[in-house]
C-alpha cells in the first residue's frame, strides 16, 4: 500500500476569512488545460473571483508585493510553487466496513473504542490523499451517520460526509448489513420518512445482489418490481431527497431507471440501449470497477478464489471496463466511487486504484478528473458548492507538485489542502 511522500498542510477557512490563494497554476474541475499564475479571492469563507497573477509585474516577494495584490487588508498565502484543483470526492463508500476483514469488522460494531480509532484513521487516510468529500451507502448500525455529524460538529477531523443512514432492502435478500429490511414499499416508505427526518443526505436503495465470481455474468435477483420501486424513488423526491440504487444487472438497472433513481451503483453488464437511457434522462453511473478488479489485481486477495474463480473475476472487471469505455462516449454522466469497505477496498487508497482503472478503460485524465471533481459533486447534488473553482464555491481545494492532467499519481504529490469550516466549528 503507497503511502504518500509529503504529509499535507491543512488549512481550514472560517465564514470569517478573507484570503487570497496566490497559485502558479490552477485547474478549475472543467478546463481541458490548466490556468496560468491565479489570485483566487476568498471572502466571507467563500470564493469571490479569480485573477491572472502576472509575477513578472509584481515587484519583489515582500508585505509590498502583497499589498500590490491586494490594497485590503487580507491574509496572502503564497502556494505559487504549486497547481490548485478541486478536492476529489468519492460517491460510493462504507464507513462502517474496512476493507480488509468483513467479520472483524462487524465485531467492532459493538466496540466504540475500536470502531472509533479506525474510522479517525480512516478519515485521515481520505484526507491525506486528497478525498474531500465522501457518500456512504449506509450500514444497519447507523455508524456513517453518526461519524457524518461528528466530522459536521467538528468533533471528528476528515472529509464531509453525505450519510445514507440505512440502505433500504428487501427482507431475506442481499444487504442485510446495510438496512433492517423492508418487507412492501409502505414499510419502505415508513423507514423513508424516519430517515428523512433524522437529516441523511440521501436514500440508498439496494435493488438487486451482487455479481458472482463463481459464474460469469450470474448476478443475484431483483429486489424490487418496477411499481414497488418507484413508489419509494417518488416518495423520496417528495421529501427532497436523491436515490443512488444498488443495482448490478441489465435487469435492475432497466427497472431503476423506469423508477427514475437519481444514480446507479455498480451496475455491471449493461447494454447500449441502458446507456442511452441514462445519457438521455442524465442518470448518473458510479461503475465501481474497483471491488472486482481487487479480487485478482491484489495478491492478498487473489490467493482466497481458485483458478476457475480468477478467470471470472478477471472477465467480469474487463469486461466492466470497456463497458465504461463505451458509457463514456455516449455520453452518460460518470463519477467515482469506490466502495471503500468492501473486501480488497481500502478507504482513501482505494480512490487512486479507481482513477487509474477508469484510465486503463481508455479515458482522458481530464475526463476522469471531471469525474472525481464537477460531476461526482453533481451526482451529490453539491455542484453549488464543490467540485469546481469558481465564485460562489466552499474553498475546498488541493495544492500539489505535478500537472494533474498529466499524472494521476498527483495524489502523492499533495503539499496543502484547503477545507472550508463547518458551521458548527465556527
Amino acid at each position: 500500500m503507497d503511502k504518500p511522500q509529503i504529509s499535507p498542510e491543512i488549512f481550514q477557512v472560517s465564514p470569517r476569512d478573507n484570503l487570497i490563494l496566490l497559485a502558479g497554476r490552477v485547474w478549475d474541475g472543467i478546463s481541458t488545460q490548466l490556468l496560468g499564475p491565479t489570485a483566487i479571492y476568498i471572502e466571507a469563507g467563500r470564493i469571490a473571483r479569480l485573477e491572472q497573477w502576472p509575477r513578472q509585474d509584481i515587484p519583489g516577494n515582500t508585505d509590498d508585493h502583497y499589498q500590490y495584490l491586494t490594497n485590503s487588508s487580507a491574509r496572502v498565502l503564497d502556494f505559487s510553487h504549486l497547481t490548485l484543483l478541486p478536492g476529489l470526492i468519492d460517491c460510493h463508500i462504507h464507513l462502517a466496513l474496512d476493507g480488509i476483514d468483513f467479520q472483524q469488522a462487524a465485531a467492532q460494531w459493538e466496540c466504540p473504542e475500536a470502531l472509533g480509532a479506525r474510522l479517525s484513521a480512516e478519515l485521515q487516510h481520505y484526507l491525506s490523499r486528497g478525498v474531500l468529500v465522501v457518500r456512504d451507502g449506509g450500514d444497519r448500525p447507523g455508524i456513517a451517520f453518526r461519524t457524518a455529524q461528528a466530522v459536521q460538529e467538528g468533533k471528528l477531523s476528515g472529509p464531509r460526509i453525505l450519510a445514507s443512514g440505512q440502505a433500504i432492502v428487501r427482507k431475506g435478500k442481499y444487504g442485510s448489513f446495510l438496512g433492517g429490511g423492508v418487507t412492501s414499499p409502505e414499510e419502505a416508505g415508513k423507514v423513508i420518512e424516519q430517515l428523512a427526518a433524522q437529516g441523511v443526505s440521501q436514500i440508498k436503495i439496494v435493488t438487486s445482489g451482487i455479481v458472482s465470481f463463481s459464474e460469469y455474468g450470474k448476478v443475484g435477483p431483483l429486489q424490487f418490481n418496477p411499481n414497488e420501486l418507484r413508489s419509494m424513488v417518488d416518495f423520496a423526491h417528495r421529501l427532497g431527497l436523491r436515490v443512488m440504487a444498488h443495482a448490478s444487472s441489465e435487469e435492475a438497472v432497466a427497472t431503476c431507471l423506469q423508477a427514475g433513481v437519481d444514480s446507479i451503483e455498480h451496475g455491471y453488464f449493461l447494454s447500449s440501449e441502458s446507456f442511452r437511457a441514462m445519457a438521455y434522462y442524465g442518470v448518473a453511473w458510479v461503475p465501481t470497477v474497483v471491488p472486482v478488479a481487487n479480487q485478482v489485481l491484489k495478491p492478498g486477495c487473489r490467493a482466497g478464489y481458485t483458478p476457475r474463480q480468477v478467470e471470472v473475476i478477471s472477465r467480469t472487471y474487463r469486461e466492466h471496463q470497456q463497458k465504461l469505455h463505451q458509457a463514456h462516449h455516449l455520453g452518460v454522466p460518470l463519477a467515482i466511487g469506490t466502495d471503500a469497505g468492501a473486501g480488497g477496498v481500502l478507504h482513501g487508497y482505494a480512490h487512486l486504484e479507481e482513477m487509474q482503472l477508469f484510465s486503463e478503460a481508455g479515458l482522458a485524465n481530464v475526463a476522469i478528473l471531471q469525474a472525481a471533481t464537477s460531476r461526482a459533486a453533481k451526482v451529490l447534488g453539491l455542484e453549488k458548492e464543490y467540485g469546481t473553482i469558481a465564485p460562489g464555491k466552499a474553498p475546498c481545494l488541493l495544492g500539489v507538485s505535478v500537472n494533474p492532467l498529466e499524472d494521476l499519481n498527483f495524489v502523492n504529490a499533495i503539499q496543502m489542502i484547503v477545507l472550508p469550516q463547518s458551521s458548527n466549528q465556527a
